[in-house]
C-alpha cells in the first residue's frame, strides 16, 4: 500500500509533515483485509504536532484519510466524521 499525498499549508496550522510521514510509515504496513480493531483505536487516537508559519500537511486532508483508513481496518468511524 503506497502512502497517500496530502495539500501543503504554510500560511495557517497544519499537521507536522514529519509527525504524519512517521506515523503512516509505521501504519500502513499493518494494514491488511483482516478487520483490526486495536489498529482502528491507533488510529483515531493518533494526534500530530501543528505548524503555523512553515510548510505543514493540511489537516482536513490527514484527517479525512485516517478516517478512511480506520474504515479499511474495520473500525468505527473516527468521533466527529
Amino acid at each position: 500500500m503506497s502512502g497517500p499525498v496530502f495539500r501543503t499549508t504554510r500560511w495557517r496550522t497544519g499537521y507536522r509533515v514529519d509527525d504524519v510521514d512517521d506515523f503512516l510509515a509505521d501504519v500502513l504496513p499493518r494494514v491488511t483485509d483482516r478487520p483490526d480493531p486495536a489498529l482502528a483505536e491507533r488510529i483515531v487516537q493518533a494526534r500530530f504536532a501543528t505548524v503555523h508559519l512553515g510548510a505543514g500537511y493540511d489537516m482536513s486532508d490527514v484527517d479525512a484519510y485516517l478516517d478512511d483508513l480506520v474504515g479499511r481496518v474495520g473500525g468505527p468511524p473516527a468521533p466527529g466524521a
